[in-house]
């Protein structure tokens, strides 16, 4: 069996995650923190078998009542390059030895990407069931030239965005977000997710990823005449960054200016060294316009295998 070794760094844990490519934002030390100051416990720990390292986990508890507690690894295991089957099935059998039922833990393990076939194998080995079907986002790789990146739209994507930048009353600006900028943007957000019936990330936890890392949060708007018609807010995290809200209003649909802001923000994004940006759920069923303008950015869609207990 494998063993854990918790990390309570963040110099420490933003180091074993460098060279991740593909760093969800879940799996990020600054989520885990946001998470921790709203009553939640985040545990960070590296995976080891014979005493090598395979992978990395943050951990998220929530205590229900008593000795009761809900452990989640959402979108990790985070896995190193060179973990076989083997190396992953003996380093989830020590996790789900730290967190035994009969101590009133239940264990909740969301995978990130895999195959669907083989996770289930994986899974099935240490005695865990899927409870959840998985969900799909979609990742932009961010370095190749401005110019690939541009011939890598869509189409209708890429004649639809250089309309908007022939728009000479349309100003975007990507920068640091401020306090306000959250207040202002979180509100939109919450709105638009009552009206539309669906559940972001809560505005307390986006304040509280701010107030633990300022400078990772990245925020977007375009204004035509002073008044603004579209937003959009970025969480970055190690070498990735994931794209949190968007919002546009009549005008800003008319005239494209959410398409404009998005690529003025790959570009700013990918001068501070992003490498990849998550653009969060598709759903092509109650969400088509927004699942098109997200694969749209010519991304790959990668599928989640579930939840497993």
């Amino acid at each position: 069996m494998g063993t854990l070794c918790d990390v309570t760094d963040p110099k420490v844990w933003h180091q074993v995650l460098a060279g991740v490519d593909r760093l969800p934002l879940q799996q990020s030390w600054s989520y885990g923190a946001a998470l921790a100051g709203q009553g939640l416990g985040a545990r960070r720990v590296i995976l080891s078998v014979e005493e090598r390292p395979v992978g990395a986990a943050q951990i998220i508890i929530r205590k229900i009542v008593g000795p009761i507690r809900l452990v989640s690894v959402i979108r990790g295991p985070v896995w190193f390059d060179g973990a076989t089957g083997e190396d992953q099935t003996r380093a989830l059998k020590a996790l789900r030895h730290d967190y035994r039922r009969r101590s009133g833990d239940f264990l909740f393990v969301t995978p990130e990407g895999g195959s669907l076939a083989e996770t289930n194998r994986l899974f099935r080995s240490m005695g865990a069931r899927s409870v959840l079907t998985g969900s799909s986002t979609v990742w932009v790789d961010l370095r190749p030239c401005p110019e690939n990146l541009m011939a890598n739209l869509d189409g209708k994507w890429r004649n639809r965005l250089r309309k908007a930048q022939q728009q000479p009353s349309l100003r975007v600006a990507v920068r640091r977000a401020r306090e306000r900028d959250l207040l202002w943007i979180t509100d939109l957000e919450e709105r638009q997710a009552a009206a539309r019936r669906y559940r972001g990330l809560p505005a307390r936890v986006i304040h509280a990823y701010w107030e633990e890392a300022p400078e990772d949060v990245m925020f977007g708007v375009a204004r035509q005449g002073g008044n603004a018609i579209a937003a959009a807010l970025f969480l970055r995290h190690g070498q990735s960054a994931t794209y949190q809200i968007g919002w546009a209003d009549i005008q800003g649909r008319r005239m494209d200016a959410q398409r404009r802001l998005m690529w003025e923000a790959i570009l700013a994004l990918r001068a501070q060294g992003v490498r990849t940006l998550d653009l969060g759920g598709i759903d092509t069923v109650n969400a088509p316009g927004v699942a098109r303008f997200k694969l749209g950015l010519g991304g790959e869609v990668v599928r989640g295998p579930g939840t497993y207990f």
